[in-house]
């Protein structure tokens, strides 16, 4: 399982998207919950647990099945992450975690234009900038800003291939 985790407008679900289809891996977007269980969003904290939890029954069937998942969601708070980091000990598995970050200058501009199933705004962003816990797990730092997906793509496999070896 592979969490990847980043602020509003960093590029994290154009990573995950295609990093989930270059290892054919279930793919679970965290908007894209968002969307299909609430029809008048307001992002409280209520509202935020339950597509979390969603998220991670999703996870566990999947995990279930065998297969390989990426998480995609911001995972701003250490709590939420710790409900998935234990996740895969039940399912024999291995997780890891990918960061992804931008300069703000571009998180501006993302934000500023049509984003799909996204709803976050600069203020968003802030807000979630300010409440985010460290990640305090070996993780994978990657910046959107700096190089095309393919790039990082690379540099994520590469990652995850060592932590294989590491972890052996």
């Amino acid at each position: 399982m592979i969490l990847v985790i980043g602020l509003p407008g960093a590029g994290k679900s154009y990573f995950a998207s295609r990093l989930a289809v270059r290892l054919d891996a279930f793919y679970i977007n965290s908007d894209e919950v968002r969307m299909r269980l609430v029809q008048d969003r307001s992002y409280t904290f209520t509202e935020r647990v339950m597509v979390y939890n969603t998220m991670l029954d999703m996870a566990k069937r999947a995990l279930s099945r065998g297969e390989m998942v990426i998480v995609d969601a911001t995972f701003f708070k250490r709590a939420l992450r710790n409900k998935f980091t234990h996740l895969p000990d039940s399912f024999n598995t291995e997780w890891h975690v990918i960061e992804i970050r931008a300069d703000e200058d571009t998180i501006r501009k993302r934000l500023g234009g049509n984003r799909g199933l996204s709803e976050a705004d600069f203020q968003v962003y802030r807000r979630l900038k300010e409440e985010f816990d460290s990640i305090e797990v070996p993780h994978l730092t990657l910046y959107s800003d700096r190089g095309n997906v393919e790039q990082m793509i690379a540099t994520a496999l590469g990652f995850l291939d060592e932590q294989k070896k590491i972890m052996a």
